[in-house]
């Protein structure tokens, strides 16, 4: 689409005001004007799936089908979070979703994505990152309250802003997001970001024959809460050997992750938990919440003085590499080769509990 277009949608005739650009990789993106109120919002193209009327009757009716799943789930899901959360609440979810010939579009409100940093966060004094942290609790469990797990949950999608004296967290991009226990059947539709993944939702996406879909549900978002708890907190993930690139791997595999030393036993305790290699064993948001009530003092944050850390040298070939924001697409290919092909499920998959500890 180009500036100047006119697109049909639900909510009436939107207006381009830009030309569409590629980004991810699984959509483009602009900005539009509804005649009806001559707002300017936000809007995506979804690359796929496309409504194809090319090939044969099956081809076409195998299209139609995946079009129309497609459609029904993003209803449900926006319908859901927009009866809950109005424009201008901490979720940011779809002002409209429609087909425009062959090609799927959302439309948003229009926002500052612009965010304080994770690096920023974790310079700030001890009760403003506290309430940074409560503050992104409680903007996530407007979605779980509703039994929907966000699915994507990164720093790109949580805008953490200051207003006045306090801090507000919005959440966005909701385009991988499901109910919990009904996860999308075929795993590709899943994509997300490494970095983030729990260890059920990569054993999920490499099919490794445990994980079924009703396995995924919002306490795989308090995984990739843990570890961004950890960011906002120091600055840094948690730590692991340099045989990993990812949390979830470490945790997978039965292996240990550790921390760095700037967290103080409070934060760790609960992020330790929030990383438990069994689901069932993470702490729901309401669990979170009462935690940090539980933990008022300040001086329960505090940690000793400590010299600056040193980073370790690394050299160039032993550099992980970073994830696209099409995560599944890299995890499917020649980054995991399947766990290496052929080899068995990690020892914690065999036996006992789906995700026990390493015993």
């Amino acid at each position: 689409m180009k500036k100047g277009d006119k697109l049909t949608g639900r909510r009436g005739t939107y207006t381009v005001l830009e030309d569409f650009v590629v980004t991810g990789g699984m959509s483009k993106v602009s900005f539009v004007k509804l005649d009806a109120d001559g707002k300017e919002y936000f809007i995506k193209e979804f690359l796929a799936p496309k409504l194809s009327a090319a090939g044969g009757p099956a081809t076409r009716e195998k299209s139609r089908k995946k079009c129309e799943a497609f459609e029904k789930h993003h209803h449900r899901i926006n319908s859901k979070i927009s009866k809950k959360n109005a424009i201008g609440g901490n979720l940011i979810s779809a002002f409209d979703f429609f087909r425009a010939g062959t090609t799927y579009y959302k439309v948003c409100e229009k926002i500052d994505i612009s965010s304080i940093s994770i690096k920023e966060v974790s310079k700030l004094p001890v009760s403003q990152r506290r309430l940074i942290l409560r503050t992104i609790v409680s903007s996530l469990k407007i979605l779980h309250d509703l039994d929907i797990v966000h699915g994507d949950l990164k720093q790109d999608n949580i805008l953490i802003k200051k207003f006045k004296d306090r801090y507000i967290a919005k959440l966005i991009d909701f385009d991988n997001s499901y109910f919990s226990s009904l996860a999308p059947e075929k795993s590709e539709e899943l994509v997300g970001t490494q970095e983030y993944y729990s260890p059920e939702l990569a054993g999920y996406i490499i099919a490794d024959g445990k994980v079924k879909p009703e396995h995924l549900t919002t306490k795989s978002d308090i995984f990739a809460l843990g570890i961004l708890f950890s960011e906002y907190w120091c600055g840094e993930k948690p730590l692991f050997k340099k045989d990993f690139q990812y949390v979830w791997q470490v945790v997978y595999s039965g292996d240990n992750v550790t921390f760095s030393k700037r967290i103080p036993p409070v934060i760790l305790e609960l992020i330790k938990q929030m990383l438990s290699a069994d689901p069932s064993a993470r702490p729901d948001l309401s669990a979170v919440i009462q935690y940090f009530r539980d933990h008022e003092d300040e001086k329960d944050f505090e940690v000793s003085d400590l010299p600056p850390e040193k980073k370790p040298e690394i050299k160039e070939d032993e550099v992980p590499k970073r994830d696209t924001p099409d995560g599944g697409g890299i995890l499917r290919g020649k980054l995991m080769k399947k766990l290496e092909a052929g080899s068995p499920a990690p020892e914690p998959f065999l036996k006992g509990k789906m995700f026990n500890k390493k015993s």
